[in-house]
């Protein structure tokens, strides 16, 4: 996981001002488990990622927490390359095709 998004779970009950204790009691879990998940030694469940979100207002925690993994659907077409990335074929670029843009 990135390293900006590892603690995202701690960070969004630190902004919504909870404690490990209050948080995990308010979610129905034990302190080892919320403490699990903010150090990423576990995953925490969709179901408690839910509840998370609405304990803390986050609702940012759930995309992230589903983008990190991997269940957000990936894009389909690949991502056009820039020049300045390889794979950029200039033979193939406007003005090698004959193609004029008018300014």
């Amino acid at each position: 996981m990135p390293e900006e998004y590892r603690n995202i779970y701690k960070i969004c009950r630190r902004s919504a001002g909870f404690t490990q204790e209050a948080a995990a009691e308010r979610l129905g879990i034990s302190v080892e488990s919320l403490r699990a998940y903010e150090t990423g030694q576990r995953v925490p469940p969709d179901e408690v990622v839910e509840t998370m979100s609405d304990l803390y207002n986050a609702l940012h925690l759930i995309v992230r927490h589903f983008c990190d993994r991997c269940y957000w659907p990936q894009p389909v077409l690949p991502q056009p390359a820039h020049p300045a990335q390889p794979g950029w074929d200039s033979d193939h670029s406007l003005s090698a095709m004959g193609v004029q843009l008018s300014a």
